[in-house]
């Protein structure tokens, strides 16, 4: 076992402060990160939910097509 001299004393403080620092910037990343998830779930939701309307209002416009032929049909 080695004996804590003043250099390994400095040094143990230098990396409790580099791991201090690391937590904190850790802390900042996943903050960030959530953030980014967070607006990019929000495009993706956003962007499905306007094709979505393009099907419904398409799907709108199959569906009296289709009345608009039952109907031809039915007169003739």
């Amino acid at each position: 076992m080695g004996h804590l001299t003043s250099e390994n004393t400095k040094r143990v403080i230098e990396l409790a402060e580099i791991e201090k620092i690391n937590l904190k910037l850790i802390k900042v990343l996943e903050r960030a990160n959530s953030n980014y998830l967070a607006k990019g779930i929000s495009y993706m939701k956003s962007n499905l939910e306007s094709k979505i309307d393009i099907l419904k209002k398409e799907n709108k416009e199959c569906s009296e097509k289709i009345n608009h032929i039952y109907k031809y049909n039915e007169y003739k």
